[in-house]
């Protein structure tokens, strides 16, 4: 029984301990899930951080812990969703932010990076879901109409495409059509009628299909080309912005691609005349027909960085009403020719010469500050030119003539009325069709000045930098391929444009080994290929000379063809942008192609100067497509619209020619001649349109301008020079840490820009731009800043020991280059503002008396992290203990003073502070006692016995020699004095 008894005792406590240890259990799995849910925060903490300083890869590794240990939590996927959107990886960006949108519905920045990547994607339904949800959570935020109409601009902008794709389909099954009713009696194998247009638009198109599959199924090798620094290295403020697409080889390859894409056009197109079997050809025509649809459905038809009006359906018909209008008056000009020029050229001077915005400054600055350093005497490889050296020639002029700088965009105006007077005159004389020139200046206008976002005020964008082909265009069709004027200017263009100079030269040398090739294949090359290319060139050897010397010309002006420092955008992939599967720019291979095929088909019956310089034409926009290869911004579509709209007018005169010397029913003919009537009218009515909204502000503030002249082209600034060369001593010795506006103070301060790249956020990485301005802190420069927000990056980089402030300037310095006025009592001195090197500031050992003070103003941040954060020291106990210390906790909330007395090592109990405020401590020392005070207040004081020994240890501020005890917050002010 007592057994018995005992057994059931011992079951009962054994089941009680093993239901009571699966209670700890439990409690205690609770107790670890509540403690990590703690921790949670802290990653969300961090990785908000991260994100915030543009630290993605940091943050991405946060996500990757917090989805390892909470993937419930939905944590990884918010920060994700954000961080793919900085990214430009628009479909991950939507794939884990709508995973995230379960556990965070009114989260507000997922709801904005989701509304971002819809749009980006072309999903307008979901995007204006998204932008419905954003106004519901916050119906304050001014952004919600803006998003409510963008998302309204690109339904409209889908419809669009597919009613051009449906009008495009349908204008090839008609021209179909027309091909079964031509052959539908013609017997197999006999002769047949072949349709010319068809081949003209299917064959082109068949082939850009091939290079569109070929270069995306290859993509992911193309657009890994390029160099990867982590995020923080690289200049903070505009670059950051731009490292997140990189397209590696892309803009080489597309380049590549276009010339074939041309070239083949022609081959085939040849091939296409020779086939004498009825099934071959329609078996062929229909295989081309089928790419090209397929071509449309991939590509759509989006025109580029479309700009509606508010309500663009109402406007649709009057759209159309004005590019009547321009046919109307058209009509009228080419009765006078003459009176329609001069009326032209004086609308033109209308539109060009009443200012609409004041100069972009910053973008303006990548002219001018080079020219500026020229200014004071700066020799010309020492200075980078990022939109090459003879827009810095022409600023550098105006420096020199006493002419303000700003009046450079009086230059751009010039150069837009000089351009759209010498395209007219060329087509003019080119085209058969005389009144497709004035429908071209019409059509580029709108395009070209008024859709584009301000191609004034951003010089880089203007004509005399990209549109300088019209000039060798026009000496290649009126002096000849050969002629040793067109050798010049390409020297010229070389040795002072270098960049588009070289593209240009590539274009020439392609179109000198072009016309014999085509000679060639067309039978009618007296000699072999080779031996033709030999007499070329023996007969354009004063043109090689010539193009020698501009290369030895260039080599000895700027130090070298390509300086590897200007290389470096190009191989990092700063704002190299990937071409998207539906951009616009696709449409331009196939209008090559197209032009081609045409100016082979006719080219006996058009002149030759007309055929060698289409085709140049077509070289030299391939050329000048490098521009949009490089970012493929769908902007710059506008941009280089000089060469794309004069290449689109000249494929319609070509068409017009095709169509007048066919043999075609008079039925066909007429329907094909209204046709090629409407696609420039069509055109027109389309730019007025998509880019009203662009078009009507620009209008609108040039009447202002003439009512009230309220356009100011010298920009402000508001910030008095006095008290920056007070607290300089009027040095000249001055380099400013700005971003944006950093030429304005050179320029208007009168100071010379440093460094090799200028303006300051032409600098690609961080520590490059470090280096040189600590250079110049170490040769007496002052480093003036006006605003901290990206320059405490760079400051915590530097080695000074002074910083002043007065009003909105602050200077950092190192104090042997700028004495401080004599105190007798001053032993030591720093002074900083806002922030200290990340290593902590190193001054020699000092000598200090047996009586004295130390005054120090600091603040200690609520994050700071280490245990013993050093706000100042030269504490030594290698062998004795000598010097002294004071030191932040982590809390942020106490300080330790400790001092050495050579035997032995005293410190003070934590002394409280004001965390995240600033504190004044203050420490005298007096022979047998030591008293501090904390806000001039008394909080500690004790005697000893013997004296504070002296270090000679180096005297460190904010961290210790090591540099891995740094103080996480500020160090306003270090002195030390006698007695």
């Amino acid at each position: 029984m007592k057994a018995a008894s005992s057994r059931f005792l011992f079951l009962i406590l054994f089941l009680s301990c093993f239901l009571g240890s699966g209670s700890i259990s439990a409690h205690s799995e609770d107790a670890v899930r509540l403690s990590n849910g703690h921790y949670i925060y802290q990653y969300v903490a961090l990785s908000d951080e991260y994100l915030a300083d543009g630290n993605y890869e940091a943050c991405l590794s946060v996500s990757d812990t917090i989805l390892k240990y909470y993937p419930e939590s939905g944590r990884a996927q918010l920060i994700r969703a954000n961080i793919f959107l900085k990214e430009h990886l628009w479909k991950e960006s939507v794939a884990v932010g709508e995973e995230a949108a379960k556990t965070f519905p009114a989260d507000t920045s997922l709801r904005k990076a989701l509304y971002e990547a819809d749009m980006q994607l072309n999903r307008p339904q979901e995007a204006g879901k998204e932008a419905n949800i954003l106004a519901r959570l916050n119906p304050s935020d001014s952004r919600n109409s803006v998003r409510q109409l963008e998302v309204k601009k690109k339904i409209i902008l889908i419809w669009l495409s597919r009613i051009f794709t449906g009008i495009l389909i349908c204008m090839l099954s008609f021209l179909l059509y027309q091909v079964y009713e031509r052959n539908s009696k013609a017997e197999m194998g006999g002769s047949f009628k072949k349709m010319w247009p068809l081949e003209v638009i299917f064959i082109p198109s068949s082939i850009t299909l091939i290079g569109y599959l070929l270069f995306y199924h290859f993509s992911g090798y193309i657009w890994s080309k390029n160099i990867h620094y982590p995020t923080q290295d690289y200049n903070p403020y505009i670059i950051r912005d731009f490292i997140f697409d990189h397209d590696g080889i892309e803009g080489y390859t597309l380049y590549l691609m276009f010339l074939a894409i041309a070239f083949f056009s022609a081959i085939a197109f040849i091939l296409m005349k020779k086939i004498r079997s009825k099934v071959v050809y329609y078996l062929l025509l229909a295989a081309s027909g089928i790419c090209t649809l397929v071509l449309l459905g991939h590509t759509g038809f989006y025109p580029p960085f479309a700009d509606l009006a508010d309500a663009p359906l109402l406007l649709l018909p009057v759209s159309f009403l004005f590019a009547g209008l321009v046919w109307w008056l058209t009509t009228l000009a080419m009765r006078h020719p003459k009176r329609g020029f001069v009326i032209m050229a004086l609308i033109l001077a209308v539109m060009f010469f009443i200012p609409y915005a004041p100069i972009s400054v910053y973008d303006y600055g990548y002219i001018l500050s080079p020219a500026l350093r020229l200014f004071y005497g700066e020799h010309i490889p020492n200075v980078y030119f990022q939109y090459d050296l003879y827009m810095s020639l022409m600023a550098l002029g105006f420096m020199k003539l006493g002419i303000s700088a700003y009046n450079l965009i009086w230059v751009a105006r010039i150069g837009y009325y000089i351009f759209f007077i010498l395209l007219f005159i060329f087509a003019r004389r080119v085209f058969h069709e005389k009144k497709l020139a004035f429908l071209l200046i019409a059509f580029d206008i709108l395009i070209r000045y008024y859709a584009n976002m301000d191609p004034v005020g951003y010089f880089q964008i203007t004509l005399w930098r990209i549109d300088l082909w019209l000039i060798l265009l026009c000496l290649v069709y009126w002096r000849g391929v050969y002629h040793w004027s067109v050798a010049l200017f390409l020297g010229l263009l070389i040795i002072f444009h270098r960049n588009f100079g070289f593209i240009y030269l590539g274009a020439y040398i392609q179109l000198i080994i072009a016309l014999p090739i085509l000679e060639c294949i067309k039978g009618k090359a007296q000699d072999g290929f080779f031996t033709t290319i030999f007499k070329v060139l023996r007969s354009i050897s004063p043109n090689i000379l010539i193009l020698v010397i501009a290369f030895g010309g260039s080599y000895w002006l700027l130090g070298g063809m390509l300086p590897s420092s200007a290389l470096a955008y190009q191989k990092i992939g700063i704002g190299m942008m990937k071409i998207a599967a539906t951009s616009f720019y696709w449409y331009t291979a196939i209008l090559l192609g197209a032009i081609v095929i045409l100016l082979v088909r006719h080219h006996e019956r058009i002149s030759e100067k007309y055929f060698v310089s289409g085709i140049f034409l077509v070289l030299l926009t391939i050329g000048n497509s490098m521009y949009f290869f490089g970012r493929s911004h769908e902007h710059n579509v506008l941009n280089l619209a000089g060469t794309l709209s004069l290449c689109f007018f000249m494929f319609i005169d070509l068409l017009a020619i095709s169509i007048r010397e066919a043999q075609l029913s008079d039925n066909l003919r007429r329907w094909l001649r209204y046709i090629i009537t409407a696609i420039p009218l069509v055109s027109i009515g389309l730019a007025v349109f998509c880019y009203l909204g662009s078009m009507g502000w620009k209008f609108q503030h040039q009447f202002e301008y003439m009512t009230d002249n309220k356009v100011t082209f010298k920009p402000e600034l508001k910030y008095d020079f006095k008290e920056l060369r007070k607290l300089t001593n009027d040095s000249r010795k001055v380099f400013f840490l700005e971003f944006e506006k950093d030429f304005l103070y050179y320029y208007e301060g009168g100071y010379k820009p440093m460094g090799y790249f200028n303006p300051n956020d032409a600098w690609v990485l961080k520590k490059d731009m470090a280096a040189m301005m600590q250079n110049l802190i170490d040769s007496g420069y002052y480093i003036a800043v006006t605003d901290h927000k990206y320059a405490d990056e760079f400051l915590t980089l530097l080695n000074y020991d002074r910083c002043k402030t007065q009003g909105k300037y602050s200077v950092c310095f190192k104090s042997e280059n700028a004495p401080l006025a004599p105190d007798p009592s001053l032993i030591f001195s720093r002074q900083f503002v806002d922030t200290i090197p990340s290593g902590g500031i190193r001054s020699p050992a000092l000598i200090l008396p047996k009586e004295y003070t130390v005054d120090c103003g600091f603040a200690v941040d609520s994050t700071q992290r280490k245990s013993n954060a050093i706000i100042f020291s030269n504490l030594n106990t290698a062998l004795d203990y000598q010097g002294m210390s004071l030191t932040a906790d982590p809390t942020g909330e106490h300080v330790v003073f400790t001092y050495g007395l050579g035997s032995q090592q005293a410190a003070t109990p934590p002394l409280p502070i004001r965390r995240g405020w600033a504190n004044q401590f203050t420490a005298t020392i007096k022979p047998g006692v030591i008293t501090l005070y904390i806000n001039e207040e008394k909080v500690w004081e004790k005697a000893y016995i013997g004296e504070v020994a002296n270090s000679d240890r180096p005297f460190m501020i904010g961290n210790n020699e090591k540099g891995d005890e740094r103080l996480d917050g500020h160090v306003y002010l270090t002195e030390i004095r006698d007695k």
